[in-house]
């Protein structure tokens, strides 16, 4: 969906490829070099780090956005365990200390919608 294809036909030539992939009586990935899979992984890595990094910038109070920068650091320094633990302790002193860290907000329409289903 994020590549913008709405046909099922990707879909069956991922799973011909797949088992095609399978059915073959040698290793396909003997001839694929190992930097392919290095690249790839980069790739996935720095179009997640855009994503939940620069793209949530907007979508997201300033101080929740202290929360995702600080977490992140943290998961470099600390590893991925106590980076987690640090990042929701981060979060709820955060929000001990008063700050918009990213509750429930609804819009007008929402809220409308809402209502006329209360009164429903």
């Amino acid at each position: 969906l994020r590549m913008g294809i709405r046909s099922r036909a990707m879909g069956y030539v991922i799973a011909a490829v797949s088992l095609v992939t399978v059915v073959l009586p040698f290793n396909v990935l003997a001839f694929i070099p190992n930097f392919f899979f290095g690249s790839l992984l980069m790739m996935i890595c720095l179009d997640l780090m855009f994503e939940w990094l620069i793209d949530v910038r907007e979508k997201v109070t300033p101080a929740e956005y202290v929360v995702v920068i600080m977490t992140f650091c943290l998961l470099q320094v600390l590893g991925v365990e106590f980076g987690i633990v640090a990042g929701i302790c981060l979060y709820v002193v955060i929000d001990k200390l008063g700050f918009d860290v990213g509750k429930e907000v609804t819009t007008e329409e929402e809220d409308d919608v809402m209502a006329a289903m209360n009164n429903y």
